[in-house]
């Protein structure tokens, strides 16, 4: 609502080519969804059309992997906003290039994603989280279901590599988790891929048969 209020006292301007209309009009969103990412999500190697490589694809057994671009410019814009700003609209446009990228996904797949630190939805006023997957899935026409929880309130990126491959093993356990079916896991921002990687792994020891990864931007390694 506040979003929707703003909007006709100072309309957002483009983050692509300044034009104001949306935050990012659907030229811009056009010329992000058609240029190929060429990496893998996991291991950044050359992966072709694909965005993961057949050695990540054959470790980690997820039947398809994709991701919108690099952290930087635009995205890291959307991403921030959203995230830190509270700007809803950025949802929806992360939602809309998801959609372009993310292929077209078998009947009954639920949408879930990576559950939140409770600190960080109390300072938002709202679990970013969710509210991207949940309005994915309505663009896809699929179910949103919570079906992990989080252990551990320690944000990972206050831990150094080494510390955080050691704690997100734990961080997360299972809750209602449909065994055979099929479900996409939906996270804004992949870093070194640990956290998404135990999330996985919990889907797959409950028994799901085939597991998706979305993301919406690849903090590339400093």
């Amino acid at each position: 609502m506040i979003d929707r209020l703003l909007g006709f006292i100072a309309p957002h301007r483009c983050y692509g080519c300044g034009e104001s209309t949306s935050i990012l009009c659907d030229s811009c969103c056009n010329d992000i969804s058609e240029t190929d990412y060429g990496r893998c999500l996991w291991c950044l190697g050359p992966s072709g059309s694909s965005d993961q490589c057949r050695a990540c694809t054959k470790r980690l057994g997820v039947t398809g992997a994709w991701v919108v671009g690099e952290r930087t410019g635009i995205l890291k814009l959307l991403v921030g906003d959203y995230k830190y700003e509270s700007i809803r609209e950025s949802a929806k446009v992360m939602v809309k290039l998801l959609d372009h990228r993310v292929a077209l996904l078998p009947e009954g797949t639920i949408v879930t994603t990576v559950p939140t630190i409770a600190r960080h939805i109390r300072r938002r006023g709202f679990d970013h989280a969710a509210v991207l997957a949940r309005t994915f899935a309505r663009q896809r026409n699929l179910k949103y279901a919570s079906l992990l929880r989080r252990t551990s309130q320690l944000s990972q990126h206050e831990l150094k590599r080494t510390a955080r491959l050691k704690a997100v093993k734990a961080a997360f356990q299972p809750k209602n988790i449909p065994p055979d079916g099929s479900i996409l896991l939906i996270d804004d921002i992949i870093t070194t891929g640990a956290t998404l990687e135990a999330c996985i792994r919990l889907l797959q020891e409950r028994g799901v048969r085939e597991v998706y990864v979305a993301v919406v931007a690849r903090q590339m390694p400093k």
